[in-house]
């Protein structure tokens, strides 16, 4: 993850660690995942870890371009949006731009507003 912030008007449980600043993502083309956040900068062996993880989350990609991701006993499967980034972007609020090929990840609540907005960016394997 390379940014992250809340939507404006989102109520959200900022101790939740599933907004920690420091994320990783493993998308596998069987459909599961492995998905950590960390208070703290992952370390190599960190990421070399995740690959060993097992995969219990599965995911998908609607016709509308939405990350459908289901956890195993979870009443509803969480969704975001689910953006390609196709050209530089600068935003004014951040050091850091969008190249081509990040992902931004708008997470929505059941109500289907959004929640979080997460930019990604592809990394080598660590395996």
């Amino acid at each position: 993850m390379i940014r992250f912030g809340f939507a404006s008007g989102a109520e959200v449980d900022r101790t939740d660690p599933a907004y920690r600043m420091h994320q990783r993502y493993v998308f596998n083309t069987d459909a599961t995942m492995v998905y950590v956040a960390s208070a703290t900068p992952l370390t190599l062996d960190d990421e070399r870890a995740l690959w060993q993880a097992p995969t219990v989350v599965t995911w998908a990609l609607d016709a509308g371009g939405r990350l459908m991701s289901q956890r195993p006993g979870a009443t509803r499967a969480e969704v975001s949006d689910c953006r390609t980034v196709t050209q530089r972007l600068r935003d004014p609020r951040s050091p850091v731009p969008a190249l081509p090929g990040d992902v931004l990840l708008t997470d929505q609540g059941a109500d289907e507003r959004p929640i979080a907005r997460r930019l990604l960016r592809k990394l080598r394997s660590g395996k």
